[in-house]
């Protein structure tokens, strides 16, 4: 077993020029992450760029709250917070770690509820922020800057019905979103009231309904954000610029009929506004994965470079937890 610290083995993954080999060097040595020993004030580090080279044990301080201590917590929560989860594949020919994230925010339930009874509620917003296996997958999205004077959203079921930006992760399994409810009081200010830290690969495709939290891991019952999430691999993304295509024909067909009405028409017209749409979203999502995974596209099928065949999943290890934490909700 090995142990050292934090600024330490940042120092050793620098100097490598093949990350695979610390890989495969954890793959049969037990490794444990401390913070450094000057640091005084219990700060936390953030646990992924240790995972993400095969570290089992990263000890963190658990009196100290702040983002890394609900990744540590959302890591271990797939396995009903037991300490152990199964290791995904961490080498860096391995072609199914990309994804393209799509995120739409649609409303809250009963966030005035995370306030006392008489306390006015002023505009709540949504920030979402991204951390990923690099700082290239760092993303961080608001709904105030689209609704910035709304009278619609209100502490009880205020609606945003905003579409972010797409982003391609580099890593899914080493990526973590974090909803956090924002207040933004007459002054301008904004102070964050709950969250809700989720690993990107536990979450399943759909609308999906968040329980919000706080710093301390303790759930708010009633208050919860439905969401619309869409994390699409480059198959799945070739199929929807098909079923757009494929769609967009038939709309064409439908309006040649002669004698269509008026309200047809203007059906017809909405829907392949929203194909259009939806087309010239995929087709930015594939230059966007073109630049970041380094792949060629010709027609409809992925030409990658010439390599060695990708190496097989490596053996299921496990990565052991240091910090017990509460449970948290189910998975996503």
């Amino acid at each position: 077993m090995s142990s050292t610290s934090h600024e330490n083995m940042l120092k050793v993954v620098k100097g490598l020029i093949n990350k695979d080999e610390l890989v495969e060097y954890h793959e049969s040595i037990l490794s444990r992450i401390y913070p450094k020993e000057s640091n005084v004030f219990s700060g936390n580090f953030n646990p992924i760029p240790h995972w993400k080279t095969g570290v089992q044990i990263a000890a963190l301080n658990i009196q100290t709250t702040g983002p890394y201590l609900r990744i540590n917590s959302s890591m271990f929560r797939q396995n009903g917070n037991s300490g152990y989860v199964l290791k995904p594949c961490l080498k860096m020919e391995y072609e199914g770690k990309y994804c393209l994230l799509k995120i739409n925010i649609l409303e809250a339930r009963h966030i005035s509820s995370l306030k006392p009874q008489k306390e006015i509620f002023h505009t709540p917003h949504v920030r979402v922020e991204l951390f990923g296996e690099t700082e290239s997958d760092g993303k961080i999205w608001n709904t105030n800057d689209d609704h910035k004077k709304d009278e619609t959203l209100n502490g009880f079921h205020p609606v945003w019905n905003t579409r972010l930006e797409p982003h391609l992760v580099g890593h899914k399994d080493m990526a973590f979103l974090e909803f956090s409810l924002t207040e933004m009081n007459s002054f301008g200010d904004n102070a964050t009231l709950a969250f809700c830290m989720v690993k990107l690969s536990n979450v399943k495709n759909g609308v999906r309904s968040l329980t919000l939290w706080n710093e301390r891991c303790k759930k708010y019952p009633l208050a919860v954000l439905v969401v619309d999430i869409s994390i699409l691999s480059w198959d799945e993304i070739i199929e929807k610029e098909n079923f757009c295509k494929i769609q967009l024909e038939k709309i064409n067909e439908q309006k040649k009929v002669p004698r269509l009405s008026l309200e047809k028409r203007v059906q017809l017209k909405k829907e392949k506004e929203n194909m259009v749409l939806d087309l010239l979203d995929i087709l930015n999502m594939q230059i966007s994965w073109e630049k970041t995974s380094n792949r060629k596209r010709i027609g409809t099928v992925p030409v990658r470079k010439a390599h060695k065949r990708t190496p097989s999943l490596p053996p299921q290890e496990r990565v052991q937890s240091e910090v017990p934490c509460r449970t948290l909700n189910d998975e996503v």
